[in-house]
């Protein structure tokens, strides 16, 4: 019951929100990185509930910045699910990066197995891409 009255809040924090920034991509991004900083699940939860539009990229990648201090593989999935090409792979070489400065074994391990293509793999190592 408490859960659900705390996302019932934030849900309706998080309209009022949109409704008075001008961009929703920004306000979205906004939402989402505050929100996860304060409730990762919930916002997670709320995330979830918003369909796949493009309009909600900024908002995967905020959750995506915030959750790799908590749960890396799973950041990396909300950065994968970001509809824009590069920008998803931007997120994803960003978010590998963070956890790689908190973990370097994991994400290593992680980035061996993971299946990006080749390029993205050299450009989250630091490696010059297009050659």
């Amino acid at each position: 019951e408490a859960s659900r009255l705390a996302m019932e809040r934030t849900h309706r924090w998080a309209e009022r929100a949109l409704a008075a920034k001008q961009r929703p991509d920004q306000a979205l991004f906004g939402i989402t990185q505050t929100w996860a900083s304060k409730d990762i699940k919930t916002a997670g939860d709320w995330l979830n509930q918003q369909g796949n539009g493009q309009e909600l990229d900024s908002a995967r990648m905020a959750f995506a910045d915030v959750a790799v201090g908590q749960d890396p593989v799973a950041a990396l999935k909300w950065a994968a699910s970001i509809t824009e090409a590069s920008y998803r792979n931007d997120t994803l070489v960003q978010t590998w990066r963070k956890w790689r400065r908190s973990d370097p074994a994991a994400a290593e391990q992680y980035l061996a197995q993971c299946g990006w293509p080749t390029e993205l793999v050299a450009q989250a190592r630091g490696g010059i891409t297009g050659k």
